[in-house]
This record gives C-alpha cells, structure tokens and sequence, in this order.
C-alpha cells in the first residue's frame, strides 16, 4: 500500500471540521484522520464517561491510536497537532519513544512552541492536572 496517513490533533475547544479543508490538497494516497482525546477516551474501558483526560491522559490515548493505527497499516504515519493538539501530539510522540516502541515518519506542531523549546517549563505542570486545574494554570500563565 503507498501513500500515508496523517492523524491530526485539533486545538482545544475545535472540532475534527477544522482539517477537513485539508483533504483536497493532500497527496494521492493520504488518509486524513481526526483524533480527539475526549472522544478516544469513550472507546476505552478506564477512562471515566464524560471526562476529558488530562493532557498526559490524552498523550496515553493518541499513542495507543497511534500504535494501532501503525500496527494494522503499513504506511507511513504522521502525527500533527494545533496549538493544544500540538503539545499532546508531541507527547504522545515521547511517550512511544521513551517505551522504545515505532515511531511515526514525523511530527508536525502546528501554532505551538515544542515544550523542549523556551518557555516550556510553564506548560509542565498542567500535563497532570484535570480540566479545572488545568484552566486554573493556563489562567495563571496570562497573568
């Protein structure tokens, strides 16, 4: 099989829509597919209904699609990610790496620093925090 899949992370608070205008320049052979972390979370049996992971949570959840994803198509895979889409895409990206497991061919962020990159260290502590304490420090960050 050629071509490749691109799986795209959307920003926090958009939906699957806003990649669809993609689908019309991409190359013969790429499938575009549109995760979101809140709806991957209802396909799995220990993530609570009705809750948003955290971002590590979601990092957990776009690796193990990303990992299925890899396992039953043999093309080359992408992962990008918008904005908030961007950090969680690229820790799920880590998370697989550090487990020393297959790797997508790359990792696009899009509209997002890389949290190696300046300034990171303010997005560390809100990869473990729920939804309330997540909004409590990006409200900090503002400030």
């Amino acid at each position: 099989m050629s071509g490749r899949v691109v799986l795209a992370l959307p920003a926090a608070g958009t939906s699957a829509g806003v990649f669809r205008a993609w689908e019309q320049h991409l190359a013969a052979g790429t499938e575009l597919r549109v995760l979101q972390p809140r709806h991957l979370a209802h396909r799995h049996a220990d993530a609570s209904p009705g809750t948003a992971p955290s971002l590590r949570g979601a990092a957990e959840l776009v690796a193990a699609e990303l990992r299925r994803s890899m396992l039953r198509d043999d093309r080359e895979h992408v992962l990008v990610g918008h904005s908030l889409g961007g950090v969680v895409a690229h820790e799920a990206a880590h998370l697989l790496q550090r487990r020393g497991e297959r790797l997508p061919g790359a990792v696009a962020l899009l509209g997002t620093r890389p949290p190696h990159s300046s300034g990171a260290d303010a997005f560390a502590p809100l990869l473990e925090q729920d939804d309330e304490g997540f909004l409590r420090g990006v409200e900090r960050l503002g400030r």
